[in-house]
């Protein structure tokens, strides 16, 4: 039948059974009608910061925390001063606390438990894992750096002589402070020794495994002077004031690590580098663990996670 106006016409196709369509039984139930929810955004790939920590007497690293974790809210959360170049990214920020054991700092085995709780976190999206000391705070121009995951067999080290040179020393490779590197080039190098107790050394080990799994294939990545610099929140450096000589190196002995005193400098790969002591191989077991916000409320605002950690 059809209905008809002035204005228009209207055609009411019969249903092809005897019973008005809208009285036949519908295929599908209430319930799973009522189960079925809209697509969901893909989830963003996720930038891990991973900041080992322990306060010492030496240093107020309470003190340095709490203003490290103030930068990197605005730094993030506010794209360097870019106005958002990060949303294509979520950052977390990890930080990796030493519990009161009475030993040494153990830097190494600190990054490599915080790669584990930041792996975790990321569910499968972690792009980049960026090693971070507490005490170096990055200018606005490094955003994009931080922002940028690195190429599988490029490994990024930020804290280069360009940005910061506190070690910047002749004949002297330096790769710690803050290096950026792909989550799969660091679990092929088997990540940091577990058993490198005391400050130092640590980075340079891993150097020598990034290069020999093949992470480096691609040549170290470093920014400019030009791309920005890093404040430096702590004065002590351990090659200047520590090991300058043997009276201050036997004054620090309880802070280094003690392949420094070792005849020969020269560092090697260590052994069962590969397959034993660095990620495979970490005995190390969070007892604490705390999480928040680091930025306002939304689905890519940082996230901070702390986890205090007892070393294997």
């Amino acid at each position: 039948f059809s209905q008809r106006n002035s204005s228009m016409s209207l055609a009411y196709p019969l249903p092809t059974c005897g019973a008005p369509r809208c009285c036949r039984r519908s295929t599908h139930s209430l319930g799973s009608w009522r189960r079925r929810r809209p697509p969901q955004p893909a989830p963003l790939p996720t930038v891990a910061i991973v900041v080992p920590f322990r306060q010492q007497k030496e240093q107020d690293r309470t003190a340095q925390l709490a203003a490290f974790l103030e930068h990197m809210r605005s730094f993030l959360c506010g794209g360097g001063g870019g106005g958002g170049e990060g949303e294509g990214v979520r950052f977390v920020v990890v930080v990796a606390e030493q519990s009161s054991d009475g030993r040494k700092f153990n830097r190494g085995q600190l990054l490599n438990a915080g790669y584990r709780e930041a792996a975790s976190c990321a569910r499968g999206e972690l792009r980049s894992i960026i090693l971070h000391d507490v005490d170096l705070l990055p200018s606005e121009g490094l955003f994009r750096w931080y922002a940028s995951p690195p190429a599988r067999h490029a490994p990024v080290h930020l804290a280069a002589a360009g940005c910061w040179q506190k070690y910047t020393l002749p004949g002297y490779d330096f790769f710690g402070g803050v290096t950026a590197l792909h989550p799969s080039g660091f679990e092929a190098s088997n990540g940091f020794p577990n058993d490198y107790w005391g400050w130092g050394m640590e980075d340079d080990q891993l150097r020598l495994r990034i290069r020999a799994s093949g992470g480096a294939a691609g040549g170290v990545v470093r920014p400019t002077e030009s791309d920005g610099r890093y404040r430096d929140l702590d004065s002590v450096a351990v090659l200047r004031d520590v090991l300058c000589s043997a009276e201050s190196a036997a004054r620090g002995l309880h802070l280094i690590n003690e392949r420094f005193l070792a005849p020969s400098r020269v560092l090697g790969l260590d052994d069962e580098w590969r397959d034993a002591n660095g990620l495979r191989g970490l005995r190390a077991t969070v007892v604490r663990r705390s999480e928040r916000r680091l930025g306002p409320a939304g689905a890519a605002s940082p996230r901070l996670v702390h986890v205090v950690v007892e070393l294997g």
